[in-house]
């Protein structure tokens, strides 16, 4: 239990580095109702990420049933090779920077209406697309723990997730409307090297991936 829950809180701390939230959270922050606003839309992101996370790991345990059960060396193994996809993968956003501040700026586009649906409708796009979480739900489901856990474990992803949204939402609620220029400045830095940060996220995971699968196998 201890590797699957170094593994769900290291890669949830490296992936919640993402600007897909952040920029849009920042938004909201400078906004009307910003406090409210920030909670609403990651209570639509986390409700949608639990329950598609959830259902992914039920279907990977029905599926676990059915084939031999990996043995603990297979799935350090698995996770070395999902880092090392993952620094390849850091790799070819580096060279795609440009196109990756493109896209972020984008998404904010999409805050529009009532936050926590803004939230929802943003989490169900770029769900099919989360790599990093999907691995650890396989990790998640590959294991012979109690359901009732590996759900619990699920959920403590999400939340590391969204903890900087959360963050955001406290830093607007304690310094009120002081704190809009500076969450202004943030958002604009953060589009602006949005790319480089998403290339420097990935590479990260990627190293800690390879990290706790070496040293799951001593």
């Amino acid at each position: 239990m201890t590797d699957l829950v170094v593994l769900v809180v290291s890669v949830g701390l490296v992936d919640s580095l993402n600007p897909g939230t952040i920029v849009p959270a920042l938004y909201l922050a400078t906004g009307p109702r910003a406090v409210r606003a920030v909670l609403g839309f990651a209570a639509g992101y986390f409700a949608v990420n639990v329950c598609g996370g959830v259902a992914a790991l039920l279907l990977g345990h029905e599926l676990a049933g059915h084939v031999p059960h990996p043995s603990q060396g297979r799935l350090h193994a698995g996770e070395v090779v999902v880092g090392l996809i993952a620094i390849a993968a850091a790799g070819v956003l580096w060279r795609r920077r440009h196109g990756v501040v493109t896209a972020v700026a984008g998404v904010e586009t999409r805050v529009t209406g009532v936050a926590p649906v803004a939230g929802a409708t943003i989490a169900a796009a770029e769900l099919p697309t989360a790599l990093p979480y999907f691995a650890v739900v396989a990790a998640l489901a590959g294991s012979e723990e109690p359901t009732v856990a590996l759900i619990g474990l699920v959920v403590l992803f999400n939340a590391i997730f969204l903890a900087p949204v959360v963050a955001i939402a406290l830093l607007r609620a304690s310094a009120g409307p002081r704190a809009v220029d500076l969450l202004a400045r943030a958002r604009s830095a953060l589009l602006r090297y949005a790319g480089v940060l998403a290339a420097l996220a990935v590479l990260v995971l990627g190293v800690a991936l390879v990290a706790i699968g070496l040293v799951g196998q001593l």
